[in-house]
């Protein structure tokens, strides 16, 4: 009696496990873990994410097959170009589901929607340029909506820029001006090794204020004057987003 006791205790405390188990899986599901506080209408009110906030409305909305609406929440920018935004998948009950696609500020995509898929291309903003690298699609099936692995839409760009350029990281530790450094990512994007290399610790040389200073130093203010409202309105070179795309293209094999 002794030992049938036991052994019931010991088949008792094993089905709990079990169950705990079970639970967890369930709470940390990633089709079913959603985070933030969901709006009283899903359709139609945000959830807090890249470039928007609680309550905000949908800059878009996009139905899906199988009962699925993408809700596409933050800033639109012009020309079919997007940034600083977040996508998310709603289900036919109008339950929200993890997002599919976050976008920082200044990283762009262009998105391309279609009744089956909508396809994501990656830029690089080269300045005024910018370049398709990666490319990706948003599906759904009868569960859920899920964005596919990253695929190379990289083309080696052709440039005119010398190699000897590089010489002047050597001759200056910091102060880059905004044209050198586009030269040298210029150069990099056309795969040339020793540019590929140079990238990686470029932002910490770079001055986006030292055209203007060069140029009043040498005598030309009123040139570096009449520059500065162009100069302003010009988009920021983004190191940070050139090194990290340039990062994922190398980890892909993609040069």
């Amino acid at each position: 009696m002794r030992y049938i006791l036991i052994l019931s205790l010991i088949f008792l405390s094993a089905c709990t496990k079990c169950t705990k188990d079970k639970s967890a899986q369930t709470l940390t599901n990633p089709q079913q873990s959603v985070e933030g506080k969901i709006p009283d209408r899903p359709l139609e009110q945000c959830m807090d994410g890249t470039g928007a906030k609680y309550g905000d409305k949908p800059f878009l909305r996009h139905k899906m097959p199988y009962g699925f609406t993408l809700i596409l929440c933050g800033e639109k920018q012009e020309n079919d170009f997007y940034s600083n935004f977040n996508v998310y998948p709603v289900d036919k009950n109008e339950q929200p589901q993890r997002r599919v696609l976050m976008v920082e500020k200044e990283n762009f995509v262009k998105l391309d929607f279609s009744t089956d898929e909508v396809v994501v291309t990656e830029f690089i903003p080269l300045g005024e340029k910018l370049i398709p690298y990666l490319s990706a699609t948003i599906t759904c099936n009868e569960k859920h909506c899920v964005r596919s692995a990253s695929k190379c839409e990289f083309e080696k760009i052709e440039t005119s820029v010398n190699e000897s350029i590089l010489k002047t990281l050597d001759q200056n530790t910091y102060g880059l001006d905004k044209k050198t450094a586009l030269n040298i990512i210029e150069l990099a994007l056309s795969g040339n090794k020793k540019a590929l290399s140079a990238l990686d610790n470029l932002e910490l040389r770079f001055d986006p204020s030292n055209n203007l200073e060069a140029m009043r130093d040498s005598g030309n203010k009123l040139e570096a004057d009449s520059q500065t409202d162009d100069q302003l309105a010009e988009p920021p070179l983004n190191l940070n987003a050139i090194r990290s795309a340039v990062a994922n293209l190398q980890s892909l094999n993609c040069f």
